[in-house]
């Protein structure tokens, strides 16, 4: 088994907080359950053909995301590095 970080958003991390609290389960456990969800249902569209629409349902995931740092920015910034 691999031990793996994740950084969540603050409005996630609440969720995870109030999901551990109403269910009675561990965190690492909620967490674990929703990866592995997700891992299988990534693991159906490969097998299915389908990984190009599974990577279209993933458009815009972190559009409107505020906690971001400035990717244009930081790109300008080292593209100036090597000028």
């Amino acid at each position: 088994m691999t031990v793996a970080q994740i950084t969540l958003s603050d409005s996630r991390t609440a969720l995870l907080h109030r999901l551990a609290e109403k269910t009675g389960r561990r965190e690492d456990e909620l967490l674990n359950e929703v990866v592995d969800k997700a891992f299988d249902q990534l693991e159906l569209s490969y097998e299915k053909g389908d990984w190009r629409d599974s990577l279209r349902k993933l458009k815009g995931i972190w559009k409107d995301r505020d906690d971001l740092p400035d990717f244009e920015g930081m790109r300008r910034e080292f593209d100036r590095s090597f000028d």
